[in-house]
């Protein structure tokens, strides 16, 4: 689907309905492919609360990064510091919800097409008594409370470049980052945060190298 139809999509939410996205993720590191999504979704949804919402959960080498840490990236990728959550679980995101009044909420998790085909979480069955799931997909002018339901909107995954190559994972960045050289680290943060940023070039090598 493309980002000028999903602006449509979101443009139907539900009438009277508080409209809040969190965009959640374990982003090990956070960088200028999660930090488009989360402009993409602040720039064209000017009536939602938008929030990156993670936890601070570590585990070497796939999440070497603490909350503190992400954050950091965050803020350095042009995240407003207001819009990153720390949060048990984002996918849940109460850290966030329990800030409103849930019966005028339409909550929305925006969530990768990668992360959907590489480890789905979500698969919509209904509860064992037959009822339909918290977890709904996302339908234009359907929308319930969240006292009743949240919804999943599947976004697409966006390439970008790294040293002259696309990239689309943590992953990638990470093992580029831990194989290069003290230049080509330097270009990678460089590449990654709009500029040169000695405290992230610092605080990579003491986690990914």
């Amino acid at each position: 689907m493309s980002f000028d139809l999903l602006l449509e999509v979101y443009a139907e939410s539900a009438v009277n309905l508080k409209q809040v996205i969190c965009y959640p993720g374990r982003f090990q590191p956070f960088h200028v492919g999660h930090a488009s999504v989360y402009r993409y979704l602040a720039n064209n949804h000017h009536t939602a609360d938008v929030f990156v919402v993670t936890t601070d959960k570590v585990d070497p080498p796939r999440s070497p990064f603490n909350f503190d840490e992400k954050r950091t990236l965050m803020n350095a990728a042009g995240i407003p510091a207001a819009a990153v959550v720390q949060v048990k679980n984002p996918y849940a995101a109460l850290e966030v919800i329990d800030n409103y009044n849930k019966e005028n909420l339409e909550l929305i998790f925006a969530i990768s097409e990668k992360d959907m085909a590489d480890n789905p979480r979500f698969g919509f069955k209904p509860k064992k008594d037959g009822s339909p799931s918290y977890l709904q997909p996302y339908k234009p002018g359907e929308s319930k409370p969240a006292s009743e339901h949240a919804y999943i909107i599947t976004i697409p995954t966006l390439d970008f470049s790294i040293l002259g190559g696309d990239v689309r994972s943590a992953s990638q960045i990470r093992a580029l980052y831990a194989d290069g050289d003290e230049k080509l680290r330097k270009q990678i943060v460089t590449e990654l945060y709009g500029g040169f940023k000695q405290e992230i070039y610092d605080l990579f090598n003491e986690k990914l190298v």
